[in-house]
């Protein structure tokens, strides 16, 4: 039996405690294979974020593309996306790749209270509905919750996840 791959897409934390760098000592730890693409470079720490450099939509598409015509993807994380136009071009390349298993998580929020999605992104996220479309297609509960009320304390896509 060969080894699952997973894709994570999002931000990367300078710090190394959340974004693509936990993703992917979740899947190792898993025994999953991880591949990444960066949808923003962030420098932060535990006491928050200084400074985010978004990556540009079409080097988010680059990334994608170079991933699944290689690797055989089962599984796909969304975490940061940080812009609307990285929103469009990540709901069309997974349209593209008919990725299936998707889990969308997306950030809106450092632990530390730093915004990381522009307002226009969240909308994006909203009347995109991508996800709805998908029948293997999962919103962690706790962006389930935060859509109507405030968010669960220690709620995360890792284990705790419904399905749309």
């Amino acid at each position: 039996m060969s080894t699952p791959i997973a894709l994570t897409i999002a931000g990367s934390d300078s710090s190394g405690g959340a974004g693509i760098q936990a993703d992917l000592k979740t899947f190792a730890a898993l025994g999953v294979y991880g591949a990444s693409v960066v949808t923003a470079l962030t420098a932060q720490n535990t006491m928050g974020v200084t400074g985010i450099h978004l990556v540009p939509p079409d080097f988010v598409t680059a990334q994608i593309d170079a991933v699944f015509s290689d690797l055989d993807v089962k599984a796909v994380k969304i975490g940061m996306v940080a812009q609307h136009a990285s929103v469009e071009a990540i709901a069309a390349a997974l349209e593209r790749w008919s990725a299936a298993h998707i889990v969308l998580d997306p950030v809106m929020v450092a632990t530390s209270g730093d915004r990381l999605l522009a307002p226009e992104a969240a909308q994006a996220l909203r009347t995109r509905r991508t996800c709805r479309k998908r029948p293997r297609c999962w919103m962690s509960r706790s962006q389930r919750a935060r859509r109507r009320s405030k968010p669960r304390a220690g709620a995360c896509w890792r284990s705790d996840v419904r399905r749309c």
